[in-house]
């Protein structure tokens, strides 16, 4: 079954907004992930930097998103681009 999942990036004062399907967090990470290289509006996700993201996150196999306490179908994970941290959270949401 899949899901809805909001992903929201904050990097280098700007705010990245993307909704994508997948079965859960991780599956839907992946997913977003390649839709950041796709879309030109984003252009600090050069094909490189993919490549170092993707490693930095799914190369070990152990990638989990922290689910936030306190609050229920909410994640958050970073990650760096160039010596820059970018914070991303996650919000499963709902599809009317």
């Amino acid at each position: 079954m899949s899901n809805l999942f909001t992903y929201i990036l904050e990097f280098n004062e700007g705010t990245f907004v993307k909704q994508v399907h997948g079965i859960n967090s991780t599956d839907s990470t992946k997913i977003w992930l390649k839709d950041l290289l796709m879309d030109s509006e984003i252009e600090f996700i050069n094909n490189q930097n993919y490549q170092t993201i993707y490693k930095e996150l799914f190369d070990d196999n152990n990638f989990l998103p922290i689910q936030l306490k306190s609050v229920k179908n909410v994640w958050c994970f970073t990650f760096l681009i160039k010596e820059s941290l970018a914070l991303v959270n996650i919000i499963k949401t709902e599809q009317n």
